[in-house]
């Protein structure tokens, strides 16, 4: 957890209904953006790989970055 940047962070714990929907979008955006965030990148890839029905979720790299998190 101390991986996530605290403006993303508070999005993922805050209580309003929308909030975890922009908190996830934003997260994913820094993963998919973001060179620093290799180790937290490849902890939910592997998350992702590890849980079947979250596996469409991932999609081959438009970018140097092994796979790309997309949120549906």
């Amino acid at each position: 957890m101390e991986l996530i940047p605290s403006h993303i962070w508070s999005h993922l714990i805050h209580s309003e209904p929308t909030a975890h929907i922009n908190g996830f979008r934003n997260l994913f955006d820094y993963l998919n953006t973001e060179p620093i965030a290799d180790g937290l990148r490849q902890l939910v890839v592997n998350y992702f790989k590890d849980h079947p029905p979250l596996q469409p979720h991932l999609r081959e790299p438009l970018s140097r970055l092994s796979f790309h998190l997309i949120l549906q």
